[in-house]
């Protein structure tokens, strides 16, 4: 970010839900899980 201020980067906590709610609700690119998808994710 210090070279490129036009990028964004925050690292937070939540659990694979967390994660995976916020990728179908478009508020993040990218999410760890530590269980895979269901078919409905």
């Amino acid at each position: 970010m210090s070279k490129d201020s036009s990028i964004s980067l925050a690292v937070i906590g939540g659990g694979s839900g967390f994660g995976i709610a916020a990728l179908l609700n478009g508020k993040t690119h990218l999410a760890n899980s530590s269980r895979p998808l269901s078919q409905a994710e």
